[in-house]
């Protein structure tokens, strides 16, 4: 019983993290109620699972970047050392990874919507200023927070 549970557990999961209906895994019912609650949160304009992780990968680099969190910045991140870059002055370096895994890793998965945030975002007083700047991006470039 346990491993049947643990297997079905584990199928399903894989089909509803990230919304993942291509996935041989899901069956059509499971297409089917994806595509239901997708549909909904849209209708409610609430976020999605996927724009609720970016987003709270953006806030913990806020945090760090501001010195609010208890993991230094520099321990995963280097700030880029060219000055005439577009955007925002707080552009993360992004380093090359060899690995296919190490790119789902925190510190390469947030550095490219953090160096695509604007300047008036990154120079937010609080965390609720930062937060309002994201709710904007999204209203503006609905796309922003999905892959």
């Amino acid at each position: 019983m346990s491993l049947l549970g643990r297997h079905t557990m584990s199928r399903t999961e894989r089909c509803w993290s990230g919304y993942n209906t291509d996935s041989p895994e899901c069956s059509r019912n499971e297409r089917f109620a994806i595509e239901l609650i997708v549909d909904r949160l849209a209708q409610l304009g609430l976020w999605t699972l996927e724009e609720r992780r970016h987003c709270a990968g953006l806030l913990e680099v806020f945090r760090m970047y501001k010195g609010l969190s208890l993991t230094p910045f520099s321990q995963f991140f280097t700030l880029s050392p060219v000055n005439n870059t577009r955007g925002h002055s707080a552009k993360i370096q992004k380093n090359h990874c060899s690995l296919d895994i190490r790119r789902h890793f925190f510190s390469q998965r947030v550095v490219n919507r953090w160096n695509c945030l604007p300047q008036h975002v990154i120079d937010s007083a609080s965390i609720n200023i930062f937060k309002n700047g994201l709710n904007k991006m999204r209203r503006d470039s609905m796309g922003f927070f999905m892959d």
